[in-house]
């Protein structure tokens, strides 16, 4: 297994959460021994994980697959300048793609997702650069939506909000200083990757079985709706220095995207080990499904038509999926 490499381009000492330096009590507790209020409580060398998570933490973690290191290094050099500092408590993080394609988004940022020490990371293109805003006005947009939605996932600033729109807050080859779809914060359903901001508590994570160089923002926006989480686009302004384009490959991780949460939005049974639960497109749909009517039917219909698949199958209402209903003895 390849591993994410910290950045070289800097040097300073990371101190503390990033911010302050570890206290004795809590240095303590990281080395596993017990601080007075859980001493009576609990074993030696046992740690309390909310600590591990918290104490010690970098504010940010600043991920970058990276195939051109002279350009990486002058996003580094204009973050540290906008205050991105290991002072200031962040790392940098990167893949190593200068030698050719060894690393795409779906597997590599699902490295920097597991591998990222911070409380936030961000995901971010080697071709971007800070122009006004900075750590104080990122930490600001964090601030206002805890505030409005304590729940958020992840954010960007550029992203589709319905289904012929988007909400854009960026400088990039189509235009300077463009600010469409206001105001911010806004929600959406899907974030342009040049640059996104993931909270790392939301245990957010792209598919194995999608490959690529386009489309994991959206994805990542569909895992969060799934797990619960909120996706934004905000008011953080930067410049994108990229090109948009397509490429040739775009069209194919498209179809293997909508070929794959089609079959996952599809109408399927589940059973529990204490109930039986059908899922389907729709929520009246799914509550007509799971009435006590509605799944006297669908066992019925799953008795006359289907035998039961072996254990390791999904079962699903796609007409040979299904798996047979215990017979009460």
């Amino acid at each position: 297994m390849h591993e994410v490499s910290t950045s070289h381009f800097h040097n300073e000492e990371m101190t503390g959460s990033g911010r302050a330096p570890l206290s004795s009590r809590a240095a303590q507790t990281l080395d596993g021994t017990m601080n007075e209020d859980n001493e009576a409580h609990f074993p030696p060398d046992t740690k309390n994980v909310a600590l591990l998570m918290e104490v010690g933490r970098p504010r940010f973690s600043i991920c970058s697959i990276v195939n051109r290191p002279a350009q990486y290094a002058e996003m580094v050099k204009s973050f540290q300048a906008g205050g991105f500092t290991a002072a200031a408590g962040c790392e940098y993080l990167y893949l190593d793609n200068s030698s050719g394609n060894r690393y795409e988004p779906y597997s590599g940022y699902n490295q920097f997702l597991r591998m990222a020490r911070g409380e936030y990371v961000i995901l971010c293109h080697q071709d971007v650069f800070l122009i006004e805003d900075g750590f104080d006005r990122l930490n600001e947009v964090i601030e206002e939506l805890n505030t409005l939605d304590p729940d958020w996932g992840l954010f960007g600033n550029s992203g589709g909000i319905w289904a012929c729109g988007m909400a854009i807050r960026i400088r990039d080859s189509f235009g300077d200083n463009q600010r469409v779809g206001g105001p911010f914060p806004r929600k959406c359903h899907s974030l342009d990757e040049n640059f996104m901001v993931v909270r790392a508590n939301a245990n957010l994570a792209l598919s194995r079985d999608l490959k690529g160089f386009h489309l994991y923002g959206t994805e990542l926006c569909l895992v969060a709706a799934a797990l619960g989480h909120q996706p934004y686009v905000v008011d953080f302004y930067l410049y994108h220095a990229g090109e948009a384009k397509k490429g040739t490959t775009y069209d194919l991780i498209r179809s293997a995207m909508i070929e794959k949460y089609s079959r996952r939005s599809a109408m399927r049974m589940v059973k529990s080990p204490c109930s039986d639960m059908v899922f389907a497109p729709g929520v009246m749909l799914a509550r007509l499904a799971n009435t006590t009517l509605g799944l006297i039917i669908i066992r019925l219909v799953n008795r006359i038509f289907w035998s039961p698949p072996t254990p390791a199958k999904e079962i699903s209402l796609e007409m040979r999926h299904f798996r047979r209903a215990p017979t009460p003895r």
